[in-house]
């Protein structure tokens, strides 16, 4: 016959989606990964090169708020720059060739920089920010549904914003 074969894959639950995530990471050999930068040029930009293009739901980002910077302008509410942290639920993000727009939403996260431990906040706490506040990407080994060790060292400045 000459028809078509479509196949559909119901979208993955969050358990799933750290699941295979924790499989990833168990491959990984060094408990002392590197950290994925936005301000890293020589793998991320502007636009389809932006780190949020390169975010899957489960990962845990650094993400500004307070003031900061779009294309030198200070933007922000005027309070200083502090730094949270989201586990990714959602994007709705459009990428051209040289900006990005949109918003990444998902659920507050805790960090314990000096045990290297994350812990997804409860009662859940949703966020979401824009695209030009995502600082960074975190390696993470998932234990459960809601904890999960740092690979990294976090930077002071954001272990202790």
């Amino acid at each position: 016959s000459g028809g078509s074969l479509i196949v559909s894959h119901p979208r993955p639950l969050r358990s799933a989606v750290l699941l295979n995530k924790r499989k990833l990471i168990f491959q990984a050999s060094a408990l002392d990964e590197s950290i994925e930068y936005q301000s890293d040029s020589s793998t991320y930009g502007r636009g389809e090169m932006h780190l949020s293009a390169a975010l899957d739901e489960g990962d845990v980002v650094v993400y500004k708020t307070g003031t900061w910077e779009v294309d030198g302008v200070e933007v922000g509410n005027g309070n200083p720059t502090a730094y949270e942290f989201c586990l990714v639920e959602t994007m709705q993000i459009v990428w051209t060739h040289n900006c990005e727009h949109g918003y990444i939403r998902g659920m507050a996260v805790k960090i314990d920089s000096e045990n290297n431990k994350v812990e997804v906040l409860s009662p859940l706490d949703f966020v979401d920010f824009g695209p030009e506040q995502l600082v960074a990407r975190l390696p993470l080994n998932w234990i459960n549904d809601n904890e999960a060790d740092l690979l990294a060292t976090l930077p002071e400045i954001m272990a202790t914003s």
